[in-house]
């Protein structure tokens, strides 16, 4: 591997563009298909970091205990996407949106002149999972910056918006 560290083997090494739109070559980070919820919380970074483009993140609690109800924060962002497009956090459908709540850090962190496209819709960011009351967090709910551009925060249609409370 050329000597590089885990954390660094994303700058090194590229998913040929081949095979770069193919299902298995994507980041999934939970399944509603499957019924399958990551609870991601305590870790010593970022809970979900984002180094590539096309990442799906559904129906994960991030930040919390494995109820969604409590703080059990990660010690910097939630979740933080780095100078990459198209990654989709949560969704409209059943299942799909995450509750990310109670981290260091900002909630969701966009950022980098490469972040484009995104999509955060149909979450509970900085609140309980069924959105009745807050879990304080220090940073912000939804974080955009370093040039993110072009990204959709919520939405009008059914499922797609967002509750965001509870940030600094």
């Amino acid at each position: 591997n050329q000597g590089v560290t885990i954390n660094e083997i994303h700058n090194v090494y590229e998913v040929p563009k081949s095979l770069q739109q193919q299902w298995a070559a994507r980041s999934y980070h939970g399944d509603v298909k499957n019924n399958s919820r990551a609870v991601i919380n305590r870790f010593l970074g970022d809970g979900i970091q984002v180094n590539a483009a096309g990442d799906f993140i559904y129906g994960n609690y991030i930040g919390t205990n494995v109820a969604g109800t409590a703080a059990l924060a990660n010690a910097l962002t939630g979740i933080s996407v780095n100078n990459v497009a198209n990654t989709t956090i949560g969704g409209a459908a059943v299942g799909q949106g995450n509750t990310i709540a109670g981290n260091t850090g900002a909630e969701v962190s966009i950022s980098g002149s490469s972040a484009l496209t995104h999509a955060v819709v149909g979450n509970m960011i900085g609140v309980r999972f069924n959105g009745t009351s807050k879990i304080a967090s220090a940073g912000s709910g939804v974080l955009l910056a370093g040039g993110a551009d072009n990204n959709t925060i919520g939405g009008t249609a059914l499922g797609t918006a967002n509750v965001i409370g509870g940030n600094a």
